[in-house]
């Protein structure tokens, strides 16, 4: 038994050591780190900053550590030691950041903003602010990023990326829980979908024998029915005393008058729909925006919360009116050696490993890598397969994808929804896609139907819902349904704008409306 209490205890002398001196192997490695970071970017203070102070490194996640406290001083000491040698900057004592810095920190999680870092620095009288970031690695690495910034021109002087031993523990605290329990649900609202473009145009009826008078009144009906300022009821009740009039008529009046009773319930259901939508949007942004200005959440939470209200209320302008405010909060493509992705405050989210990399949309990103395309999720998992040659990013829930020459559509799953036989093919907007195939263009649907023939040289996107298509050396407008609304008569037609676009002929330039009129001449 004695034999065995000596073995024990021999044994956890030699662990002891063992741990005492695998530590001072890591604080001895990471003294040899900071030594060289502060050589390098001393060096680049030279004749730019004559003040510096150095704020404690922080995590980017926020995560509380030990590492601000342990790697401040040794900062401190070695931007002293090196200013006592190079004598052409100071460096500003830990006693007077301290005083200054308690005052200034955020009470309620223990950290500073950039914005706060340089609003002390001037306290201080300094002119540069060294300031680091650390992320966790894994087998006990951290990765702490330094840079020195001119506090004037908020330029930055230098910057350092090495891999540190972590020496340090993690805190854990009350307050952790607390936030965790944070969460951010946008509002549920079942969708309502109406267009304008919707309505059916009349069909063509033989007026052979009719008075010139009905076919003037029938015209106008004709005409109204275009008409957006005209409100749906009063369109019908048109209809209906046309119909009383001309009983010839009766049936086909009766029928356009119900169309439009019924395009009214629709239009006022969509209405009410549209301003529950709009309150519910104001309401989750607010929400939103307050969340994503806490000091205390976890850039990666606040990027999760970001990417549900996007797939809620939309990832584009038309259905989102606050999309560019929340853009700024997206991760976005960034260079470490290779492409990668960077939270929107410049840190790491997806290591760089592709050769080229597109912004995210609808939850997803392309990315490219050895001449091949596919798409990752805010994970960074490789959701759909890099075995494209071409490929868009998603809208409407469909990609456009070109494999072997030939170009179709994928869905976020990476499905094949429509084949890919076309020889090019554009993103979809408002329901309708532009393709081309045998040197022809026209438009399909998400079920890949030709909703408007491919039979001109060229074909745009859709713009107030009309689109500007090419044909023999001629440009004109054609609506979702395919109408001409305009001849293919002009030598140049621009997109429209506010209901006008500005078209040319023989050398004229005058402007039409949705309706096809020319609303100022060609002069």
């Amino acid at each position: 038994m004695r034999f065995i209490k000596i073995v024990f205890l021999v044994s956890v002398f030699f662990i002891s050591i063992s741990l005492f001196l695998q530590k001072k192997g890591d604080f001895n490695k990471n003294i040899e780190i900071i030594t060289n970071i502060v050589d390098e970017m001393s060096a680049d203070l030279k004749g730019k900053c004559s003040v510096l102070v150095i704020f404690p490194p922080e995590y980017i996640d926020k995560k509380r550590t030990d590492a601000g406290d342990i790697l401040v001083n040794r900062f401190i000491n070695y931007f002293v030691k090196k200013s006592n040698k190079e004598k052409y900057f100071r460096v500003i004592e830990r006693k007077e950041l301290d005083k200054i810095y308690e005052e200034y920190i955020f009470q309620q999680t223990g950290f500073v903003d950039e914005k706060q870092v340089v609003e002390i620095g001037k306290m201080l009288g300094a002119d540069c602010i060294f300031s680091a970031t650390l992320r966790d690695l894994e087998d006990k690495k951290s990765e702490i990023n330094s840079k020195i910034i001119k506090i004037e021109t908020s330029e930055i002087i230098s910057t350092s990326i090495d891999i540190l031993n972590k020496e340090w523990t993690d805190k854990k605290i009350e307050s952790d829980k607390l936030i965790s329990k944070i969460t951010f649900e946008p509002t549920p609202l079942k969708k309502v979908e109406f267009e304008f473009e919707e309505i059916k145009h009349i069909q063509t009826i033989d007026f052979t024998d009719t008075d010139i008078e009905v076919l003037k009144e029938y015209d106008k009906l004709y005409q109204m029915d275009l008409d957006e300022n005209i409100l749906p009821l009063e369109k019908s009740k048109l209809w209906y005393e046309f119909g009383k009039k001309y009983p010839k008529y009766l049936n086909l009046s009766k029928e356009r008058g119900d169309w439009w009773v019924e395009y009214d319930k629709k239009l006022k259901e969509y209405e009410k729909y549209k301003k529950k939508r709009e309150e519910a949007l104001k309401k989750d942004w607010a929400k939103l925006k307050e969340l994503l200005e806490l000091k205390s959440i976890d850039v990666k939470q606040k990027t999760d919360w970001v990417f549900k209200f996007l797939d809620v209320y939309g990832w584009n302008k038309e259905e989102n009116k606050f999309y560019s405010e929340v853009k700024t909060y997206l991760p976005v493509p960034c260079v470490n050696k290779k492409i990668g992705f960077c939270y929107y405050d410049g840190f790491i989210m997806v290591e760089g490993k592709y050769d080229y990399a597109g912004s995210f949309s609808e939850g997803l990103a392309r990315v490219y890598l050895n001449d091949k395309w596919g798409y990752i999720d805010k994970s960074g998992r490789e959701v759909i397969p890099l075995k494209y040659d071409d490929a868009w990013s998603f809208s409407e829930g469909l990609a456009s994808v070109k494999l072997n020459g030939k170009y179709g559509f994928i869905d976020k799953s990476g499905r094949e929804v429509i084949p890919l036989k076309y020889d090019n093919a554009w993103d979809f907007s408002k329901g309708l896609a532009r393709v081309k195939l045998n040197s022809k263009w026209g438009y399909i649907d998400k079920s890949g139907r030709e909703v408007i023939p491919l039979k001109y040289d060229y074909a745009d996107f859709f713009s107030e819902g009309l689109a500007r298509v090419y044909l023999n050396g001629k440009w004109g407008y054609i609506d979702k349904n395919g109408r001409e609304v305009t001849p293919l008569k002009y030598d140049y037609a621009e997109f429209f704008s506010e209901g006008l676009a500005r078209v040319e002929l023989n050398g004229k330039s005058g402007v039409v409306d949705r309706f096809g009129r020319e609303y100022f001449p060609l002069e």
